[in-house]
């Protein structure tokens, strides 16, 4: 099987198709793999970790904006530091709206219990910031200071705390993403390898196949003529030796 030359020669071209075609099969297929995961990444994690930032950087602000107005000296920086506080808290709550939409879609319990967790601790934690804020209004400002320095400080850290624990998951889940997408990339690069290798070997076998089947007989046809040529081969005594040869090699009767 294969054994003429128009056989090997039409395996092997056969073989240089088959080859690239297979080359952009896996490599499609590399790409969709690696797409994936990159693309949760980009259009999951990475939004998620922007409002879990945004939500951060609020909750400090209005805590610092608490102190702010407990230490105003006057009605009117104290009533500029109430429409900051309220500005944030609208900033607050947009934000978790924004991430309750995001979170639905994706299905992991452990980060919705956390996140109504968080959602639990920043309401009871906005309860005692507005009675913080009535009792300075009403000119108790020890009591007012007291409460920032106890339960409303405690109330603020567990908000903080739960916040901080839905960033780290889900710096977890967009790391695990990444490295699922550098597995696939590994994978794939060792495949294009593989196959690499083996087009090479093809190649080399191409190029034996030429030499020994088409490349070496030329020389040695060459060769001949050019003996042939300097007249270093007698051609009418090889006809006679041959003819001689064939002569005594006839069965005589």
């Amino acid at each position: 099987m294969f054994t003429s030359l128009r056989s090997k020669f039409a395996l092997l071209f056969l073989a240089f198709i088959a080859v690239p075609a297979l080359l952009g099969v896996i490599g499609m297929g590399a790409l969709r793999a690696v797409n994936d995961p990159a693309t949760e990444v980009r259009e999951v994690w990475l939004p998620k970790l922007r409002m879990l930032a945004a939500l951060n950087d609020h909750l400090s602000d209005f805590r610092l904006a608490e102190g702010d107005f407990l230490a105003a000296t006057d009605e009117e920086e104290r009533a500029a530091q109430a429409v900051l506080i309220a500005r944030l808290g609208g900033d607050i709550a947009a934000t978790i709206a924004e991430y309750r939409v995001a979170q639905l879609a994706e299905s992991d319990a452990k980060e919705a219990q956390t996140f109504d967790q968080f959602i639990l601790a920043w309401a009871a934690y906005r309860e005692i910031a507005t009675r913080l804020m009535a009792q300075a209004l009403s000119l108790d400002r020890q009591a007012a200071r007291q409460l920032y320095r106890t339960e409303n400080q405690q109330a603020y850290a567990r908000a903080s705390d739960l916040l901080d624990a839905l960033t780290a998951a889900d710096i977890e889940a967009a790391e695990a993403s990444r490295d699922q997408a550098n597995s696939v990339y590994d994978d794939t690069s060792m495949r294009f390898v593989v196959i690499i290798v083996g087009v090479v070997g093809l190649a080399v076998l191409a190029m034996a196949m030429v030499n020994r089947t088409i490349s070496s007989p030329l020389i040695q046809l060459v060769g001949v003529l050019t003996r042939i040529a300097r007249r270093e081969i007698d051609l009418t005594r090889a006809a006679h030796r041959a003819a001689r040869r064939d002569w005594r090699d006839c069965p005589r009767h």
